[in-house]
């Protein structure tokens, strides 16, 4: 038996079978009738299906906006919704495929757009493909329109081929190093029991990074993650967390990165946590499922020297077990340590006169930042700068398009710009290509921006950012 609400629930969207409803009224008097019983049967709800997709012209010209329609059949009471598109060259294989739906094409060719579509209860319809051909004509550059009437995020396909590496590299005229200790907690990345992760200590201000998979093979064990603050000295402190994103458990790594740095860019609430001497608090503490991952960046200052602890914890340990584990070993392939630097800010005047680049996270370029592995005392170097943030302070001297295109072959993030924050790309993932890139914003001539860049949790580097001149759209 169940109650009015939870047939509610159940109603909402209910699994296909038969289903015996009862119903029972209360009069003024507090009389209850008999019981009334009626049967129902729900049939299984069918994903929809797309039965044509058409351009509105078979061709159209480099630039001009494309429309598109489609039919389908779906269960008449129910709503459907686009749910995916896509489009590739003819030539390119489907896995090379963009994510979204095409408002316009610049390149000479024949391309194959792709539509699902989804219904209220989740299911999603077969593909369904058409084609339309680009001709020679050109209403507009593809750079042109990315910068004037494109999205910021946005893909740019450049299905010319233009070599972003040729770009000439952009004149950084000041660089200056942000101190503060940043504690990076990424190894071993995947965690298959309990243990300590990583752990140090910090004064000042400082970052603290966390990025974690679980693998836990006995999946009727529970097993948490914890972030904890211990106060190991012998007087009280006062630690702020001025800025925390954490994300998670989620299954997809490379999305909680990017949600986590969209939500670190954007700030959250400053948390004041009271430390008397001896004592232990969580700032963190989750169950955390196979599969799953949790990742975070944190600002914190702390009044006195504070120790933060990461740790997988099963089901029944508490804080008194922490001092009972032992050091969960790494993995070889990522890195856990603690580092000086927590920003760079970077001072550019752009000449205007021809494309430029600016490379971040650059193998065996003296760029990563160098710091200790507290579990061994042994020197370790950031790869690829997690953490680490970029302040570009550019300056316009010409009305210039500026781009993003990752090198490292799997990326998905966020900008900040001025005050505003950006998906990268908006949607889809840079995946095993460099020719591609996204739409980041546009200088004005003689403006001046701020652009806030960190390497996503869980992607890979290096990263371009290119400054494109109108001259050169």
């Amino acid at each position: 038996m169940v109650t009015n609400k939870e047939i509610g629930k159940i109603f909402k969207k209910p699994r296909a079978g038969t289903y015996v409803i009862g119903l029972q009224v209360q009069d003024v008097r507090g009389l209850w009738s008999d019981w009334t019983y009626e049967t129902v049967t729900i049939a299984e709800n069918k994903a929809p299906v797309i039965t044509g997709l058409t351009a509105k012209k078979s061709s159209y010209a480099q630039g001009e906006k494309m429309e598109f329609v489609y039919t389908y059949d779906n269960e008449t009471w129910e709503t459907v919704k686009e749910g995916k598109w896509t489009y590739r060259s003819s030539s390119d294989e489907p896995k090379r495929a963009t994510l979204g739906k095409p408002e316009v094409l610049f390149a000479e060719g024949d391309y194959i757009i792709t539509l699902y579509l989804d219904d209220a209860y989740g299911n999603r319809s077969e593909g369904i493909e058409t084609r339309v051909h680009i001709t020679s004509e050109e209403k507009m550059s593809e750079l042109a329109y990315r910068f004037t009437q494109g999205k910021t995020g946005g893909w740019i396909d450049n299905f010319k081929g233009i070599n972003y590496l040729n770009y000439k590299d952009v004149v950084v005229t000041e660089k200056t190093d942000v101190p503060g200790t940043l504690i990076m907690s990424d190894s071993p990345e995947v965690v298959k029991g309990e243990g300590i992760l990583y752990k140090d200590k910090l004064k000042g201000k400082g970052r603290l990074l966390v990025h974690h998979i679980s693998a836990i093979p006995d999946t009727t064990k529970t097993q948490r993650l914890a972030l904890i603050l211990r106060n190991e000295t012998q007087e009280p402190i006062t630690v702020t967390l001025s800025n925390k994103a954490i994300k998670g458990p989620v299954a997809d790594t490379l999305r909680a990165g990017q949600v986590a740095l969209e939500a670190y860019y954007k700030g959250s609430a400053p948390e004041t946590i009271k430390l008397a001497p001896g004592e232990s608090q969580y700032i963190y503490d989750k169950n955390w499922l196979n599969n799953q991952c949790i990742t975070a960046h944190i600002d914190i200052e702390s009044s006195g020297e504070v120790t933060f602890i990461t740790a997988a914890l099963n089901g029944d340990q508490t804080l008194k077990d922490i001092d009972l584990l032992t050091y969960y070993p790494a993995d070889g392939a990522h890195y856990s340590g603690t580092y000086d630097k927590i920003a760079f800010n970077y001072s550019i005047v752009l000449d205007g006169k021809e494309s430029e680049k600016l490379n971040i996270g650059i193998p065996n370029s003296g760029e990563w930042v160098v710091g200790y592995d507290q579990r061994t005392m042994g020197y370790v170097e950031n790869a690829g700068n997690f953490g680490v943030s970029y302040y570009l302070k550019v300056t316009a001297t010409e009305d210039t398009g500026v781009i993003l295109n990752n090198r490292g072959g799997t990326f998905k993030g966020a900008i900040k710009w001025n005050n505003e924050v950006y998906n990268m790309p908006l949607e889809g993932t840079f995946s095993g290509t460099t020719t591609k890139a996204v739409t980041v914003g546009t200088i004005r001539k003689g403006e001046t921006v701020t652009i806030e860049y960190m390497l996503p949790n869980g992607s890979a580097a290096p990263t371009l950012i290119g400054f494109i001149p109108k001259s050169c759209w």
